[in-house]
């Protein structure tokens, strides 16, 4: 009796609950069973796809986040290249500005050397002129203390007040011979007029 009730509201349920069979299938207690477990493993089979989907779709939302945090990563390095570069832009501009100070300062010190190169130059010039000056005045004054002899042609004898002597000694002892000789006559008529005047008697000479 307990069968054939279950037979019946599965009967029924089936008519009505499926309206597009168009006739009605008379199931017995073991397939009722068969259908069960034909449900059940067809809900297992939806409940472990929709697992298998919900794996894969957290698979794909740790990817997507791997992917954002990449992103968020190739962001902050992109700004931090670009944070680079303005820094090396600014590098080289502060570089460039030291490097034209320094050039103008190069180029001024160049022009104070150079200026004063050109006064310390006119300094010894005008020293280097004075000197000469004295010099050519000292020659001139030592010339005047110099003694020429003219014994013979191109011969010259200097005797200098420094006591150098530049001498021809050909010249020099025929200058001597010559001198003592004059020296001797001018002592012999003083000596003769000397006597003379003390006796009165010019015989003598």
């Amino acid at each position: 009796m307990e069968h054939e009730n279950l037979e019946m509201i599965y009967q029924r349920s089936f008519t009505f609950g499926f309206c597009i069979v168009p006739f009605n299938i008379n199931l017995s207690y073991g397939d009722l069973t068969i259908v069960i477990s034909s449900e059940k493993r067809r809900v297992e089979a939806e409940a472990s796809n929709a697992e298998e989907e919900r794996d894969r779709l957290q698979t794909e939302l740790q990817e997507l986040r791997r992917r954002d945090s990449n992103v968020a990563e190739s962001e902050e390095e992109v700004k931090g290249k670009m944070r680079d570069e303005e820094w090396r832009k600014k590098v080289e501009e502060e570089q460039q500005k030291q490097s034209k100070e320094m050039q103008k300062l190069k180029d001024e010190l160049a022009k104070r050397v150079q200026r004063r190169d050109e006064e310390w130059r006119t300094k010894v010039e005008k020293e280097l002129a004075v000197k000469n000056a004295e010099i050519e005045k000292l020659q001139r004054e030592r010339g005047e203390f110099c003694m020429t002899v003219r014994d013979r042609p191109n011969t010259v004898i200097m005797l200098h007040f420094d006591g150098n002597r530049e001498v021809d000694t050909d010249v020099i002892n025929t200058h001597l011979a010559q001198s003592l000789f004059d020296l001797g006559q001018s002592l012999f008529a003083l000596v003769l007029n000397t006597f003379e005047s003390v006796t009165g008697d010019p015989s003598f000479t």
